[in-house]
């Protein structure tokens, strides 16, 4: 079976209102859902999609991608009835894997296909809604920059132990 047919049939079973199981590939979201170990729920997209949910999408490449979303744009909002105005969103969100640093600008929620609701690594289950998971979001999300100067300092550290500098604590 190829990816396009598993693709359609997550969006048929979700469209459908059945949850759907699958099984992460990739490192993108890691720490939180770790590679060919992590199972996650995935439940029909409701509008408005929450800054911190973790959403299955498409992007226009045709690559499927389950990353958090990080933000959305002013117009990114429920459709509303307003002072007996009818409105309709389509929406544009902003999304990023957790140990990623380049942010995906724009999916249009046309493209959203699924949100992750609850997630199983090594037997532990875990929520990927409310105040808990948010608070993880938030921080994963703001310490952004703090974990770029992280990696690059390992990244400088290792390229000097490999070198054959000794480092040495006195």
């Amino acid at each position: 079976m190829t990816n396009d047919e598993i693709y359609r049939q997550i969006c048929q079973r979700v469209e459908a209102g059945l949850p759907v199981t699958l099984t992460v590939t990739g490192r993108s979201m890691e720490p939180l859902l770790k590679g060919n170990s992590t199972t996650v729920t995935l439940v029909k997209p409701a509008l408005p999609i929450k800054k911190y949910n973790i959403a299955l999408y498409r992007r226009d490449n045709g690559t499927v991608v389950l990353h958090r979303v990080i933000g959305k744009r002013r117009e990114a909002c429920e459709s509303k009835i307003r002072r007996g105005e009818r409105r309709e969103y389509g929406g544009k969100y902003n999304f990023r894997g957790d140990s990623e640093y380049n942010t995906e600008k724009g999916v249009p929620f046309k493209s959203i296909s699924a949100i992750a609701i609850m997630a199983e690594t090594d037997g532990k289950t875990r929520k990927l809604t409310g105040l808990r998971h948010n608070i993880y979001g938030f921080l994963r999300v703001k310490t952004l920059i703090l974990r770029r100067i992280i990696h690059a300092l390992g990244k400088r550290t290792r390229k000097r132990s490999v070198e054959g500098e000794e480092w040495r604590v006195e």
